[in-house]
């Protein structure tokens, strides 16, 4: 909905300036730091979060996907008191579940745009998922893991674009 027949691959890449210029205007990550399996895993969840917002805007309206993807904080803390074991106060696990049935009661009458909000829940799911791995691993350098996560969301939406064109 909306991308006036831009690909999808347009669509990831064209929104990371970083990888069309290299970071900060070189494409090497900064002193030559490796960013470890949490810079990976990081880097992974975050090309979900592209991917899932760019395609949740394909087959939804934007109204819907900003709603849904803004749990993304409530998700986190959900995952954070199942894997970091983080104390989940009474009143966050309120929250989380009157938020959760008030989106469900917002999309009862568009029932129609299933692909299309669970997409943009993957958003919030993917993003809240990035954020427990940051709390758990402190020491990530973000600047390479955004330079990979846009890397692998680009390679992803390409593969699609050649998918749909094969279609």
């Amino acid at each position: 909905m909306g991308n006036d027949g831009a690909s999808p691959a347009f669509l990831v890449f064209g929104n990371f300036p970083s990888l069309q210029n290299g970071v900060h205007g070189t494409a090497r990550f900064p002193g030559g730091k490796a960013i470890g399996k949490g810079g990976i895993l990081s880097a992974c969840l975050l090309a979900a979060t592209f991917c899932f917002y760019i395609l949740s805007l394909t087959h939804t309206s934007v109204a819907n996907t900003v709603v849904i993807m803004s749990m993304a904080p409530l998700v986190a803390a959900f995952l954070a008191f199942i894997f970091l074991k983080e104390k989940l106060e009474k009143r966050a696990f309120i929250a989380l579940s009157l938020a959760f049935l008030g989106m469900l009661v917002m999309f009862q009458e568009d029932i129609t745009n299933i692909l299309g909000n669970s997409l943009a829940f993957g958003v919030a799911l993917a993003f809240g998922a990035n954020i427990v791995v940051l709390r758990r691993f402190k020491n990530i350098d973000m600047v390479p893991a955004n330079m990979l996560a846009g890397i692998i969301a680009a390679i992803f939406s390409k593969g699609v674009e050649i998918q749909n064109e094969n279609d």
